[in-house]
């Protein structure tokens, strides 16, 4: 239940009901009702009675004054001092009441309503400071490091071991070959026909003889060129003690393998008599034994392996016919 502002100013000091309450006295109540709302609180009722300060109550018990003594009253003295007093007194409260008002609603100004969220403080980031990117230094590729790939690729092939020539080359190695007199220029050779003349040569026990291997292109420090000279001996030039086949092979070397591989052979053709002599004993299996395309490795080294049964067999026929490999005619197989 609201109460009009000048109706409470009336309770609390009951002066004439024509007189107009102070305006500073009337917005000060106004004040607190506006406290007391923001606060929960009911407004609170002042009774109807006036209230009766002692000073009134000792002016009613005394007598009057006698006439000739009294003075006479003018407008500006009709309210008593009894009855200013308490105005007075109702004005400083209502003033106090006013600062402290004023105190409490700049308290809920800042504590605001209870259930509203209170904003975390806003955190300041620390400013990041970029670090260039570092750049790792990658030790050149030597050619002493080169030359020791080389080495193992050769090492490997007279050891027999397929599994360790294939591991220094790289999964996509460029491979070529050329024959002396046969072609003119090298020709591709994929990875899966190499593995098969691997196979081959190793199966009937193949070897690189007076390698010798050099440095042709040390200035680019991801990849090296190395050129290795070697005699390449099979089955046949061993039965027989025929000088190897000239062989170069052209290779460039990375830190992860021999990448490019290019085999350029000078073959010897005094030779042809092992040829003529399977023809003749070995009609079934002459191309068989021989370098071909084989269905897989397997095929390959088998064929190595009867090839140099086959070697073994030409090279005592050669012997007891009193005749050598360069002898295209020799016994039984003359004319």
């Amino acid at each position: 239940m609201t109460t009009d502002p000048r109706e409470r100013l009336r309770r609390v000091d009951p002066a004439p009901v024509d007189a107009e309450p102070p305006s500073g006295a009337i917005e000060a109540v106004a004040v607190i009702h506006e406290i007391e709302r923001r606060m929960g609180m009911e407004p609170r009722e002042t009774t109807d009675q006036p209230t009766i300060t002692s000073s009134q109550q000792q002016q009613e018990a005394a007598p009057p004054p006698s006439a000739p003594d009294q003075v006479p009253t003018t407008p500006q003295q009709r309210t008593s001092p009894g009855r200013r007093r308490p105005l007075l007194v109702a004005v400083g409260v209502v003033a106090a009441v006013v600062l402290v008002g004023a105190a409490a609603l700049g308290i809920v100004a800042v504590v605001g309503d209870a259930t509203s969220p209170v904003a975390a403080p806003t955190a300041t980031a620390a400013p990041v400071t970029t670090q260039p990117p570092t750049t790792a230094t990658v030790p050149a590729f030597t050619g002493d490091e080169a030359l020791a790939i080389s080495d193992a690729y050769i090492d490997a092939f007279n050891s027999g071991d397929a599994d360790a020539v294939l591991g220094v080359f790289t999964d996509d190695v460029a491979l070529s070959e050329k024959y002396t007199g046969m072609s003119v220029s090298f020709e591709a050779m994929d990875r899966a026909s190499f593995e098969q003349q691997l196979a081959w040569n190793l199966g009937q026990g193949s070897t690189f003889v007076s390698p010798e291997c050099a440095v042709i292109e040390d200035g680019v420090a991801a990849e090296v060129t190395v050129s290795c000279e070697f005699g390449w001996l099979d089955a046949a030039e061993k039965a027989v003690d025929a000088p190897p086949v000239p062989t170069v092979l052209t290779m460039v070397v990375t830190p992860d393998g021999i990448s490019q591989a290019a085999f350029e052979y000078v073959p010897d053709f005094g030779l042809g008599s092992f040829d003529r002599w399977v023809g003749v004993n070995h009609f079934d299996n002459r191309e068989f034994v021989e370098f071909r395309d084989w269905d897989s490795v397997a095929d390959a080294e088998q064929a190595g392996i009867l090839r140099a049964q086959y070697v073994a067999d030409w090279a005592a026929y050669l012997e007891a016919n009193d005749c050598t490999y360069q002898d295209l005619v020799c016994g039984e197989t003359r004319g």
